[in-house]
């Protein structure tokens, strides 16, 4: 997972997703990654903000139902 400021421009989001994209999809990278039992899913940011706001929901449920918060 890459993570950056929200200030960050889009164009740039979006040129390093591509870039890491093409570092993922190199035959050796993807070995590597496969021999340290990595699950590798590419996603780009428009996506990952999307999940990760309902990741977000969904763990404030959980914390809300454990008696965590109190909102």
């Amino acid at each position: 997972m890459l993570l950056a400021p929200a200030a960050v421009a889009l164009a740039l989001r979006q040129k390093i997703a591509k870039d890491v994209t093409q570092a993922l999809a190199q035959p050796d990278v993807k070995e590597r990654l496969q021999r340290m039992e990595f699950d590798v899913a590419i996603s780009g940011p428009e996506n990952f903000e999307q999940q990760l706001r309902n990741d977000v929901e969904i763990f404030r449920k959980i914390a809300k139902q454990a008696g965590l918060i109190v909102r």
